[in-house]
């Protein structure tokens, strides 16, 4: 049954994959309002942890960063979801990797290059990739789902 549900789900995601990016906007907004005010995803961790981070912040402030970081993360997701067929082009518009030159300092070295989670953090690994002819490796945690390993 349940690989049943993840080719589903695979499925749903090339379909939302195509869609033009104003469409997968929209659709992040519509993800935001379920996520946070429909399931409430994780609310209570994340308003008690901007208040620990933030004691200085009114409630309205903390609302505010609240539903600033909800939105940041469903656009990362349908993002994410939008990387299984955005073209070379496409990425290269809307990636923008500055000081690259840098980078050219250090040609035939090996290097590691630590990214933050800011934005979408993958799409700035993929943009890396179609900049550079060095080979790239990359260390992360495996997922607890091994299907969700691609």
């Amino acid at each position: 049954m349940n690989i049943i549900i993840f080719y589903l789900c695979l499925g749903i995601a090339y379909l939302i994959a195509f869609l033009p990016f104003w469409i997968l906007y929209k659709l992040s907004d519509l993800f935001y309002f379920l996520l946070f005010y429909v399931f409430k995803y994780r609310k209570k961790v994340v308003f008690e942890n901007l208040r620990n981070a933030f004691p200085e912040k009114s409630d309205k402030e903390i609302r505010h960063i609240a539903k600033a970081n909800y939105h940041n993360l469903t656009d990362i997701l349908v993002e994410s979801i939008k990387m299984l067929t955005i073209s070379k082009q496409e990425i290269m518009k809307r990636c923008k990797l500055v000081n690259i030159n840098v980078y050219e300092h250090y040609l035939n070295k090996n290097i590691i290059l630590v990214l933050g989670h800011y934005c979408n953090w993958e799409w700035a690994g993929l943009c890396l990739r179609l900049m550079v002819q060095q080979k790239i490796l990359s260390v992360y945690k495996p997922l607890s789902n091994e299907r969700l390993e691609v």
